[in-house]
């Protein structure tokens, strides 16, 4: 499976390139790794300013929450 980010922090911390020393970042880190170790990922980090479609999505998503609450 293909997985791209935006943040370089989670994309080198799932990929392995970098430790996770955050308790909490840890514990998530791990279940992803956990749920997909029968696959064969690759990780991307995708600069912010080349995705504006994903940036435009989250920004809208983050809008529309506040306006729930």
């Amino acid at each position: 499976m293909e997985i791209s980010g935006d943040s370089a922090l989670v994309i080198n911390q799932l990929s392995g390139a970098w430790k996770s020393k955050e308790p909490r970042i840890k514990v998530l880190k791990d279940k992803v790794q956990e749920i997909s170790e029968c696959m064969n990922n690759t990780y991307t980090w995708v600069p912010r300013e080349e995705n504006a479609l994903a940036e435009q999505l989250s920004n809208t998503a983050i809008t529309k929450k506040r306006e729930m609450i």
